[in-house]
């Protein structure tokens, strides 16, 4: 182990020479010449100060538009153009060295942006083709408008030197990057052109892919970027300085926008597909009469998109196919809990975080695969639940209310058996019918941009009192949280709030399973504040957050929080959540440098929390500290300790009584190279010990390439290796009285996990790409030291082929089985060896054949093999590479979408 720690040491060590040794910018040694007007004003403030402004110019009858890139028109001849722009970074507050100016136009159905890019060296602008959203590290006119001038959310419009396209939502004011919503797709163009003094843009935007008010004499929030990698250059017009929080609050006006309305006119988008899926002869079971090779389907369905008054927006989807989306990465899963992947699916993404703002909505339980199986010796069983429609509305009203609403109905689903012994044939239902209903609601106050908000879901199964899938379902499930986010003096400080309650209800079978669900485990002996009711039909609890942190300041930025989940409360039916039962507190602290010094900025920071369930158990205590510093050629390096004292756990004996969890302290660090260069990387690695000998060490690197063109390369592998002395295996009756009657078996697992992620693209135009993916993983884990739980509350096992304790094992094919012998009392379970290989490939052709109209051409694979081990030796993590060779599915489909607005 000490040689993994030193190979990770150096390998980190060597980065920061080089980070150090490198080169300084030219800026180091350049005149920097104070901007005028600096600081900018930030309209939420409170105070009094000069807004900047720009002027926007209409369109005349006799104006012609040819959107080439080039400012040739007799429009941008009248146009007032805005060129007092300021750096960011480097060197906060002062002028680019290459000058930049903007200009607006707008008619009364479209807005248009006209820039001039100058460069000192045209030959070193970096123009790399990619898809659309994807920048490639090109150097880029950034525009972004906040049209409902709420100085709170904004319509952001980017488009790079080589011609593509980027477009993203940004939905509140504490920052730009951090709350970028990609799934905004608007339909507009844009042209660019490289040329002796650098280059030019033109963007033409309609009117009705912006949401704004109307009226008479409109003025809009508006700020622009120019991000210039070959200096490393980020300026703006208007620069949010770096100690400070926020984004739209601190744009400029646009003035002079006259006699337009927001018209929305209706946009549907049919689709057509067709897929064929090639499956491994190996995989296939000639026996079974729902298994082939070959299985061949086709689709169509529609997106419908209309404007519900001028602010708000109708989105719907009928039987909705989601081929073209990437498949989730593969995992191992011991814990007890669920894993929750990210949505992909464009409908569910577009405004995610309205209807995500107070947690009680995750999408991908809409379309889910059926969670009941049918017991039979050959099943047909769907792959997903299908989506027969979903609607969605959005938008924001006048008086600063968001309003997010979503419905959605989902089929009932049967599986296909088949009986061996009779020949029956038989179709059996797995999942009813079911309505689900999400709404969120946000309005906007005080000058400060305060919010107070309502949010709820509602999920109603087509079950009756009898149906036997109310063994297997909740009948009904509903939540409602209403929160508030309070900003003092400008914005300085924040105070958040939220109470939230949870209602399911189902048949005495499901509500007790429910009960004994890892979410809750009221059936835990030594718990004395749940209890297992079996005669119970429902379950309701509640759950608050409190925070309080200081968002803005030079130096010093802290926050303490509270919050408590009720041991009834449940939110899963529409949303994700591990554990009921919980109380945690916790504060931190960070201070910032955020001036160039010796660094170009850095930040240290200490975080300490607890959790406690409602007996008063003390489940964790946590201790962070941490830093991270940018050099001034922008290299970054980052740092972390943590540690851990002894603390119990209520969920380690999956239902039992606690035990306990030994203390543990870790480190990790990581090297980033500067993000600006066509070739870019960084390493990582971590290593944890706990007091039972357990460890865990971590590394891997990212390397991202555009090495030339309109190539794009990015790889990223990780090698862990972890043993886990405490790693629970199966629960037996015949225990003693002090673990309440039940043998809680564990055993040390070793653990190897290889994984690496692959991407390549290339960008044959601004509408055409092509992009793939490819992730390799293997994962192997073996099994020893067996022994159960001796007393509640404690750590110690009573190790098996101990005090009068045997244990043997079978030979021969996997899985053996492990037979233990205490006294009288016998006892098997399977010994869980594992070895599981997967490779996953994803190939897409993307081409926008008109704007809004798109033709997809995928293509994926899916091999795999899991395998239980006789040898814990064989279970060797250098047989990784057979992964690519495994037998598993290809999946080949065409999909055509047509934009037709109305």
């Amino acid at each position: 182990m000490p040689r993994v720690r030193h190979a990770v040491f150096l390998l980190g060590s060597l980065a920061a020479v080089q980070a150090f040794s490198a080169p300084l910018y030219a800026q180091e040694f350049r005149d920097s010449i104070p901007a005028p007007n600096w600081p900018p004003c930030r309209h939420t403030s409170g105070s009094e100060c000069e807004t900047k402004t720009a002027h926007i110019e209409r369109f005349g009858p006799d104006d012609g538009f040819n959107l080439d890139g080039r400012l040739d028109e007799d429009i941008w001849q009248r146009a007032t153009f805005i060129s007092d722009f300021v750096q960011r970074e480097p060197i906060q507050g002062v002028l680019p060295t290459d000058s930049t100016k903007v200009a607006f136009a707008y008619d009364e159905h479209t807005l248009y942006v006209g820039a001039r890019m100058y460069s000192r060296n045209p030959s070193q602008i970096r123009a790399i083709l990619a898809r659309r959203d994807d920048s490639g590290d090109s150097e880029r006119l950034i525009v972004s408008i906040d049209s409902y001038l709420d100085r709170r959310t904004s319509y952001t419009f980017a488009v790079t030197a080589a011609g593509g396209r980027m477009d993203w939502y940004t939905t509140n004011d504490e920052d730009d990057y951090g709350n970028r919503d990609f799934s905004y797709n608007p339909v507009w163009t844009a042209a660019a052109v490289i040329d002796s003094l650098g280059w030019t843009a033109e963007f033409r935007i309609p009117l009705s892919q912006l949401r704004f008010n109307a009226g008479s004499d409109l003025v809009w929030g508006i700020n622009v970027n120019r991000y210039i990698p070959s200096l490393n250059e980020d300026i703006f017009w208007i620069a949010v300085p770096r100690n400070e929080s926020g984004w739209a609050s601190w744009f400029g006006d646009l003035e002079g926008i006259d006699d337009v309305k927001s018209r929305r006119p209706i946009e549907v988008v049919p689709y057509v597909s067709t897929s064929a899926t090639r499956t491994s002869s190996s995989l296939v079971d000639p026996d079974d009469p729902y298994q082939s090779q070959t299985d061949f389907d086709g689709r169509v369905g529609a997106d419908v998109k209309f404007g519900l008054g001028p602010s708000l927006t109708v989105d719907a989807t009928f039987n909705p196919d989601f081929g073209q989306v990437e498949a989730d990465p593969a995992v191992v899963n011991l814990s007890a809990f669920p894993v929750f992947f990210p949505e992909r699916r464009p409908f569910f993404i577009e405004r995610q975080e309205l209807l995500e703002a107070q947690g009680l909505f995750y999408s991908r339980r809409i379309g889910a695969a059926p969670s009941s199986s049918p017991d039979a010796d050959y099943v047909d069983m769907p792959p997903n639940t299908t989506i027969l429609g979903a609607g969605k509305l959005t938008g924001r009203t006048p008086g600063g209310l968001s309003v997010g609403a979503l419905a959605a109905i989902t089929a009932e689903e049967s599986a296909t058996t088949f009986d061996n012994a009779t020949g029956i044939e038989d179709k059996v239902r797995v999942e009813p019918a079911i309505a689900w209903g999400v709404f969120s609601l946000e309005q906007q106050f005080g000058a400060a941009g305060s919010i107070v908000g309502l949010a709820g879901t509602a999920v109603r199964r087509d079950l009756s009192t009898t149906d036997a899938l109310g063994a297997d379902y909740n009948r009904q499930a509903y939540t409602g949280s209403a929160d508030t986010r309070l900003r003092f003096q400008g914005g300085t400080y924040e105070l958040s709030a939220q109470i939230a309650g949870s209602y399911v209800d189902g048949t005495t079978e499901r509500i007790t399973d429910l009960q004994e669900f890892s979410s809750h485990y009221f059936q835990r002996p030594d718990a004395t504040h749940v209890q297992v009711d079996s005669t119970a039909t429902s379950l309701s609890g509640y759950a608050v957050k409190l925070d309080f942190e200081r968002t803005r300041a030079q130096h010093w930025l802290w926050g303490i929080g509270f919050e408590a989940n009720s041991p009834g409360f449940d939110i899963n039916d529409a949303g994700r959540m591990d554990r009921a039962d919980r109380i945690e507190a916790g504060g931190r602290l960070t201070y910032r440098e955020t001036t160039p010094g010796l660094f170009q900025n850095y930040s240290l920071r200490a975080e300490l929390d607890g959790d406690w369930n409602y007996d008063g158990d003390r489940l964790g205590t946590g201790l962070e500290l941490g830093g991270n510093v940018t050099l001034r050629n922008f290299w970054r390096l980052g740092g972390e300790f943590d540690l851990n004292p002894r603390a119990l756990s209520d969920t380690q004996t999956r239902g039992g009584p606690l035990m306990g969890r030994p203390a543990r302290w870790g480190l990790s660090m990581d090297v980033n190279s500067d993000h600006s260069k066509r070739t870019t990387g960084g390493v990582y690695g971590s290593f944890r010990v706990d007091e039972l000998d357990g460890w865990e060490w971590n590394v891997g690197f990212g390397l991202q390439a555009k090495p030339a063109g309109n190539w794009q390369f990015a790889v990223e592998p990780s090698y862990r290796k972890e043993s886990d002395a405490r790693q629970y295996v199966d629960t037996f009756a015949g225990g003693s009285a002090a673990t309440y009657g039940g043998r809680y078996v564990f055993g040390r697992i070793d653990r190897t996990t290889v994984s690496a992620q692959f991407r390549l693209s290339y960008g044959f135009t601004p509408n055409l790409s092509l992009e793939g993916y490819a992730e390799p993983f293997a994962a192997t884990g073996t099994y020893s030291e067996y022994g159960e739980l001796t007393e509640a509350g404690g750590f110690d096992l009573l190790y098996y082929g101990t005090d009068g304790t045997t244990i043997s094992e079978t030979e021969g094919p996997a899985p053996h089985e492990i037979t233990v012998t205490d006294g009288d009392d016998t006892f098997s379970f399977e010994r869980g060896d594992f070895s599981s290989l997967s490779f996953r490939t994803n190939l897409v052709l993307r081409w926008e054949w008109r704007p809004g109209s798109t033709l997809f051409v995928i293509w994926q694979q899916n091999q795999g093999d899991d395998n239980d081990v006789t040898d814990p030796a064989a279970a060797d993590i250098g047989d990784w590479g057979h992964a690519i060779t495994s037998p598993g599915q290809s999946y080949v489909a065409i999909k055509v979408t047509y934009w037709l607005p109305i």
